[in-house]
């Protein structure tokens, strides 16, 4: 940190790709109910509902609620140090390093004869 006045900034900016990451894993979290409703009803989560609906789309939505609000804050507000354009092109660098990362993996592992998509079609037993 003290070497490298930007530092801070470039540690928040990766804070606020893993937020805007989450965006999607909650989004998923609301739908899933109603998408999935299969596996849904298989998971202990089911049981807990409050007025009629699943406990996990009500908290999902009060997270996105609470992301969108921290991702607008720190979009905006100088204070946190992400609204520069630094920090806008270390965090289309991660989402593009991440993007390299996961087709590269990809090619890799099906010239081995691994279809990774198989991995995201369903949740493993416990």
């Amino acid at each position: 940190y003290s070497y490298y006045p930007g530092f801070i900034t470039l540690t928040l900016a990766s804070a606020a790709v893993i937020a805007i990451t989450y965006v999607g894993t909650t989004v998923a979290a609301i739908v899933l109910p109603y998408r999935k409703r299969e596996l849904f009803n298989a998971s202990p989560v089911s049981r807990y509902t409050i007025g009629g609906i699943p406990a996990i789309t009500i908290s999902g939505v009060i997270f996105l609620l609470f992301l969108l609000y921290n991702i607008y804050m720190w979009s905006v507000d100088a204070v946190y140090g992400l609204n520069s354009p630094l920090s806008a092109i270390y965090m289309l660098s991660l989402y593009i390093l991440a993007i390299f990362l996961y087709f590269g993996f990809k090619r890799y592992r099906r010239r081995q004869g691994i279809d990774i998509n198989m991995a995201y079609q369903e949740i493993p037993v416990e």
